[in-house]
């Protein structure tokens, strides 16, 4: 199959959840003989190569801003695939790329599109963005017939809503490869078993003031790691920054790589998940995969993945329910129900959250999808 993905800032690149799950799907199809190209925007790029582990790359320009960056670039980038590809199937992730949707049929290419959250829920855009966003949903359930989405919470949403019935390819685990972020403890000045881990962007939607208000509020010698960033000088980000206000126990450690992150969260106490955006968050699959101990919100996406395996605080006072929940667990002595709940975990991961598994039965459902019916 020739495949073309769209929607993305680009790969390898460390930032989101779909650039990390891109970057998985195509170089496995790669490695399976399938001819796949990543559309990159090119100002993220310094070092542009044509190839990366067998993947195609093309480089096209956008305006770099949280608000039209995506429509200007998939908008160039789906002419270009339409015009120059010859592709199979265009792969748009995120929902904002419906519009484009529409291009390929013209030129008889069958398209798919990824949706991994309400985006219009999101509280980083402003009110035309919602409103944009909320169309684009309504756009997607009118004229595409195949729509993918990593969360069941999505899944039920759309069929509840508009009647439409979409597929379900969860994320998978990265597993840690031999001594990769071996010296991250110590790069970062931790101890094993002693710190509390986040990870994700800097965006209003993750809510990362949630586990640092809670963390400051609380009695321990344990530290909290907070793994990544934002690429904007957005007013939340300061925001955070305000809030950690250069606490010696809070360590910023910004984008790092994926090996590096699961190492951190593999040897940490426990990993907290704050973010409620209806998707399912690779970092939290990836906790999971590790055998973390987890501690999230009681959104109704993160307990469909948890089940009862997870120490839950409440939506309703947030900040106060995550005090109390750490604390409660930071100073129990019940270390047999712990390891017995991160095993749990870990094993349901190995079953549910297979990459070969997810991968396999990816390429089976495309090659149906190819088939004239």
């Amino acid at each position: 199959m020739k495949i073309a993905i769209i929607g993305i800032r680009g790969i390898p690149f460390i930032y989101s959840g779909f650039e990390v799950f891109a970057e998985k799907f195509a170089v496995d199809f790669a490695r399976k003989g399938h001819n796949i190209t990543v559309y990159c925007r090119n100002n993220y790029f310094k070092n542009k190569v044509n190839k990366y582990k067998g993947v195609r790359l093309i480089y096209l320009p956008t305006i770099r801003t949280k608000y039209s960056e995506t429509f200007i670039h998939s908008l160039f980038s789906t002419a270009h695939a339409c015009l120059f590809g010859n592709y199979d199937l265009i792969y748009f992730l995120g929902v904002s790329n419906a519009p484009f949707t529409l291009l390929p049929r013209l030129f008889r290419i069958k398209t798919l599109i990824n949706i991994d959250g309400l985006d219009w829920k999101r509280e980083k855009w402003n009110f035309i963005g919602k409103f944009f966003l909320k169309s684009c949903e309504f756009l997607v359930s009118l004229v595409l017939s195949t729509i993918i989405t990593d969360s069941i919470y999505i899944k039920n949403y759309y069929f509840k809503k508009y009647g439409k019935v979409i597929e379900y390819f969860p994320y998978g685990f990265f597993k840690l490869s031999t001594n990769k972020g071996i010296n991250s403890l110590k790069k970062f000045g931790l101890t094993k078993n002693q710190y509390l881990v986040w990870v994700g962007r800097f965006v209003p939607d993750n809510h990362l003031e949630e586990i640092i208000i809670a963390f400051k509020k609380i009695k321990t010698n344990y530290k909290l790691v907070i793994i990544g960033d934002d690429l904007y000088k957005s007013e939340y980000k300061k925001y955070i920054l305000d809030l950690i206000d250069n606490n010696p126990k809070i360590i910023l450690t910004g984008f790092i790589s994926h090996q590096e992150c699961v190492y951190l969260m593999k040897n940490s106490f426990a990993y907290v998940e704050t973010k409620r955006s209806g998707g399912t968050h690779p970092s939290l699959i990836d906790a999971m995969g590790s055998g973390c101990l987890i501690i999230s919100s009681n959104h109704q996406t993160n307990k469909s993945i948890i089940k009862n395996d997870g120490f839950y605080y409440n939506l309703k006072d947030p900040v106060q329910s995550l005090k109390n929940t750490l604390e409660t667990i930071i100073h129990s002595a019940d270390y047999d129900k712990i390891r017995k709940i991160k095993s749990n975990l870990k094993k349901r991961a190995e079953i549910q959250y297979s990459w070969k598994k997810i991968i396999n039965s990816y390429e089976e459902f495309l090659f149906n999808l190819m088939k004239p019916h």
